[in-house]
């Protein structure tokens, strides 16, 4: 599926026999609606078996709607199926309300061949004649698509036709709207406390949460389910466009399950004054699927009462499937209080995989029963830790409480702990993992010093150049950066 996607200006030549060469694709055998392409398209060479069109070279089993070509279509090649709007439509091929301008030099048609018992159509439309409604009117009446998946029956107003001298384009680029995924990748840009906070009303990273304090925040935003913020297509998630400093208090976001991209800046200042039955973080639970990366923490405080919840600095709970990647706290407090708590300096209870992690955090619990905390994670319930490490404080006291340098207590089938680590001086932990009832399931302390010493991927840091892609390719990213002597990795 393709929706909502253009191309303006740009250029496309095509020579090789076999090749399809079109504005926006090549080969569609899938869905492309409400899009158009502005591209100068090209064919060259003599052989035959060159499809050249101004929106889709080759039409293969395909469906296109609602869409146009506007760009100039040449060929040098007489063998060439060549079309305004599509080289060549193959069988199973639809063409439904799309057009292509005719132009005094180039294909005659829209459509330059079809396969036998094909029967599309599409009609050539002057200049004129595609900027002249202002609406979904004429040759446009039927643009007004339901985009959603599966359909609500409600059409989702995917164009704008502007005045009668201007092309149809994206409904989200029109005038007085506010394109918030400027880079294009699907991921919608945090600038300002207000956007970190309106997040916590849309868990689906879709962009398309409703009420006051998200439109607030982001002013502007285009109301259709396809390109949604100005996503090319449905929104991932949220990144952070520069360091943010949040000096209001801060109530968790109670679940966020999609992409948050820090691209390497910060969050700082943030207070959190948590009563019972909450969990509390920047997040309160990242269920499986959900993604955060590349995000430092700076000077969180953190206050929970929190009978059998989760409290981190960045999650309360982070559930099986979901990834922590290259996420820290630097400095700051976790201060729990209450029965059945587990508590991390970044994650409370964890089920999911952090890789590349630390925390200089201060964790404190207090009351009893059944208390777990740790420098990094209170409780690895299934999870994984990957190349992280612990620096902070860690103290607790009660009846049952498990305490560790970096993981409270760790338990369940599968559970893993990988060329992780405690400073046994800086956490105050002689032991790393408070308890465990998974054989094995050991972390190892060490010194400031050791810690500090390394200069780089060797000695106990020698497993920490991860392969960070999804999928993987097999090189290591370089995520860490181990400074001089006297600095902890970061």
């Amino acid at each position: 599926m393709i929706s909502g996607v253009w191309a303006e200006g740009g250029r496309l030549t095509v020579s090789t026999n076999g090749s399809n060469g079109g504005g926006l694709v090549g080969n569609l055998q899938g869905t492309l609606r409400a899009s158009y392409s502005t591209a100068a398209v090209s064919g060259a060479g003599s052989a035959a078996g060159l499809y050249v069109g101004g929106l889709v070279g080759r039409l293969s089993g395909g469906t296109t709607t609602a869409s146009y070509a506007a760009g100039a279509v040449t060929s040098t090649n007489a063998n060439a199926d060549v079309g305004g709007l599509i080289g060549l439509a193959g069988a199973g091929a639809a063409v439904v309300d799309s057009y292509c301008q005719s132009r005094a030099a180039g294909p005659a048609n829209c459509i330059g061949a079809t396969a036998v018992g094909v029967n599309v159509t599409s009609t050539a439309q002057s200049a004129g004649a595609l900027r002249t409604p202002t609406g979904y009117t004429g040759i446009y009446a039927n643009w007004n698509l339901d985009l959603d998946e599966p359909p609500d029956g409600t059409p989702d107003d995917p164009w704008y036709f502007g005045a009668a001298s201007e092309d149809p384009i994206p409904g989200y680029l029109r005038p007085g709207n506010t394109d918030y995924d400027a880079d294009d990748n699907n991921l919608i840009d945090v600038s300002d406390p207000a956007q970190l906070n309106a997040i916590r009303h849309d868990p689906s990273g879709a962009g398309n949460a409703a009420g006051a304090v998200y439109a607030a925040a982001f002013p502007g935003r285009i109301a259709t389910s396809t390109g949604y913020m100005g996503c090319p297509a449905t929104c991932q998630g949220y990144e952070l466009t520069g360091d943010l400093e949040y000096p209001a208090a801060w109530t968790p976001i109670p679940t966020y399950g999609a992409v948050l991209d820090g691209n390497g800046h910060t969050i700082s200042g943030l207070s959190v004054n948590v009563p019972g039955n909450f969990h509390a973080g920047l997040i309160g639970y990242i269920p499986a699927n959900a993604l955060v990366q590349d995000l430092g923490l700076i000077d969180f405080e953190v206050t929970s009462i929190s009978p059998s919840r989760g409290n981190g600095l960045l999650a309360g709970v982070v559930d099986s499937g979901a990834v922590l990647s290259q996420v820290y706290a630097e400095g700051g407090r976790l201060t729990v209080s209450g029965a059945n708590s587990y508590s991390g300096g970044l994650v409370g209870n964890l089920w999911g995989t952090l890789r590349a992690g630390y925390s200089t955090a201060a964790v404190t619990v207090t009351g009893n029963p059944e208390l777990q905390a740790g420098g990094l994670v209170g409780r690895l319930n299934t999870g994984s830790i990957i190349a992280s490490y612990a620096a902070g404080p860690v103290s607790g006291g009660g009846a049952s409480t498990t305490v560790g340098g970096l993981v409270g207590q760790a338990t369940g089938s599968g559970v893993t702990i990988t060329d992780s680590y405690c400073d046994t001086g800086a956490t105050g932990r002689a032991g790393c993992v408070g308890t465990s009832t998974a054989a094995g399931v050991t972390a190892a302390g060490y010194t400031t010093a050791q810690m500090q010493t390394p200069g780089g991927y060797g000695g106990i840091y020698a497993g920490w150049n991860l392969d960070l892609d999804d999928p993987a390719d097999g090189v290591g990213d370089d995520p860490w950066y181990f400074g001089a002597r006297y600095e902890y990795p970061r």
